[in-house]
């Protein structure tokens, strides 16, 4: 069978199979998800050597699959642990759920750079994390940049409705447009200003940790309850990593 060597290869997940081998399911820029199979990995202390484990980014050798069968992993050698090592609860809870969400987009032997792109950029930001507050800051930004890999993205200083200028402010309608000017919503009370709409799309921008966290808390509610509904067009049910994630969270509050 014809081997390929793919790099990089994020291991996004990894259930046993059988009795001494593993199903890995791995993102890649050239293949997009790709499930593999490592024989021998769960008897052999020495073959694959404790890397196929979430979070890690590999270069793997890839034999391509007989109809009917899973690609069969020969080879891998250890690029970087995303994550790192030394983590506490609330950052592995938020890598999981990036790793799901990869997991649930990615179209299998599809290639998919931009996704990957989006990975290996907002896994290292849960490794960095300072103080477990910034945890809900870093999953906005982490799950808005997913959005726009995917084109779901709002212009949020756009009216949803007629498309005209949000200026002074913002009215949100959580069952309609989303975020309307004036004109459209005459009557509403409750308004997120310009500034802070600005601001809000200012850091949704940027692909860096520290613009991450510089969300206003004014306009973080109003973005989680956005970008959660329109995750839910690419990832109809939550997982369970998201369902531990929103546990911590709550506990934080």
């Amino acid at each position: 069978m014809p081997s390929q060597l793919i790099s990089p290869a994020v291991v996004l997940r990894v259930q046993p199979y059988a009795e001494a081998d593993l199903i890995v399911a791995l993102l890649t820029a050239q293949r997009g998800r790709l499930d593999v199979l490592a024989r021998g990995a769960r008897s052999s202390r020495k073959r694959f050597a404790g890397i196929l484990r979430p979070f890690c980014q590999l270069q793997v050798l890839v034999d391509s699959k007989r109809p009917g069968s899973l690609h069969s992993l020969t080879g891998a050698e250890l690029e970087r642990d995303l994550l790192g090592t030394t983590v506490d609860y609330g950052a592995l809870c938020l890598a999981s759920y990036l790793c799901e969400l990869a997991a649930h987009v990615a179209q299998p032997e599809h290639a998919d750079p931009r996704l990957l792109r989006w990975l290996v950029t907002t896994v290292p930001w849960c490794g960095e994390l300072a103080r477990p507050d910034d945890l809900p800051a870093l999953k906005v930004a982490a799950e808005a940049g997913l959005l726009r890999v995917l084109g779901l993205l709002p212009d949020l200083l756009l009216c949803g409705r007629c498309g005209g200028d949000l200026q002074p402010a913002g009215h949100w309608e959580p069952d309609g447009h989303g975020l309307l000017c004036t004109h459209c919503a005459p009557h509403q009370r409750d308004a997120t200003p310009h500034a802070v709409l600005a601001q809000l799309t200012a850091c949704l921008a940027s692909s860096e940790r520290s613009a991450a966290l510089q969300i206003p808390a004014t306009g973080r509610s109003l973005l989680e309850d956005r970008l959660q509904r329109l995750l839910r067009q690419a990832v109809p049910q939550a997982g369970k990593a998201e369902r531990a994630l929103r546990s911590h969270l709550l506990g934080l509050d």
